[in-house]
């Protein structure tokens, strides 16, 4: 199978996830909505971003802790909840779908921790209005991820990079030896929602762009409309010509060839998704 193919593949079984966090959503009148790349690409593609390989949904933060309760019970057999409550393999503050079955392994992964194809599902909380607040929580954010995903032994490859990535994750690696794994959840975990409840003009999700372009406007999580999708329709932000272009700029503007890179899928195994026969082809990206 070669990568169009494969890639074509993927996105197929990735669909498949969304439309089960669809199902879930709207059979328990939860909010949901497309997030980053996936809404870029049903904008601009009507579906997929050609060259990328994964889908992300966001949710409130209230909803995205009542999903992870249903899911307990309400999920269909072929698929797997995983988020830092359910894995202690999995240090990352947002969760995935996965699919049972196939097997995903990315140059930022570890072995141990549930790795089938899956669909992330994002978080958003409350950013404070006051900037010394703002600072800390970013600064919090920021820090805190990594700090977590050191400890779970995530993030070696950086020590291929450059001699500053690897003298910053060597000081790191040396510090989170220290700080119990408990202890550190905990305190991102609380970082990120003391500030629910107030009606503050800004929520964040915690993606990896820098906070500055993380943080948007409340009010577009209050008003949501379907957007085609690869077929299927979801809900997107009714502004999201503004969040899009908050995010990436002039989205509409393809990049060049050199940057159109999905994620570091080093290797995907369809499972029994793999072809007619059942056979599963490896995805080498």
């Amino acid at each position: 199978m070669d990568i169009d193919a494969a890639r074509a593949r993927l996105h197929a079984l990735e669909l498949k996830i969304a439309l089960e966090i669809k199902r879930i959503c709207e059979q328990h009148r939860l909010r949901y909505f497309l997030i980053y790349g996936t809404l870029l690409g049903a904008v601009r593609h009507g579906g997929f971003i050609p060259w990328d390989d994964d889908m992300d949904i966001g949710m409130p933060r209230a909803d995205y802790d009542a999903f992870a309760e249903v899911c307990r019970t309400a999920l269909r057999p072929e698929f797997l909840y995983q988020s830092w409550d359910t894995d202690p393999s999995y240090p990352f503050p947002a969760a995935k779908l996965r699919l049972r079955g196939t097997h995903t392994r990315e140059q930022f992964s570890i072995a141990g921790a549930e790795d089938g194809i899956y669909v992330d599902i994002f978080p958003f909380d409350a950013v404070p209005d006051g900037g010394f607040a703002r600072r800390i929580q970013s600064a919090t954010r920021f820090l805190g991820k990594r700090l977590l995903w050191m400890k779970k032994g995530y993030g070696r490859c950086i020590r291929d990079e450059s001699p500053a990535k690897r003298a910053k994750y060597a000081l790191a690696a040396g510090a989170v030896r220290f700080l119990p794994y408990p202890w550190l959840k905990r305190r991102m975990a609380e970082s990120m929602v003391c500030h629910n409840g107030r009606p503050t003009r800004f929520v964040i999700a915690p993606g990896d762009y820098p906070a500055a372009r993380e943080r948007i406007e409340r009010r577009w999580l209050g008003a949501l409309e379907p957007v085609p999708f690869a077929g299927e329709t979801f809900p997107a932000f009714a502004e999201r010509d503004a969040y899009l272009r908050h995010l990436y700029g002039d989205y509409m503007a393809l990049p060049p060839e050199s940057a159109r890179r999905g994620h570091a899928f080093l290797h995907v195994d369809f499972g029994p998704y793999g072809g007619e026969s059942g056979e599963a082809p490896a995805f080498e990206a």
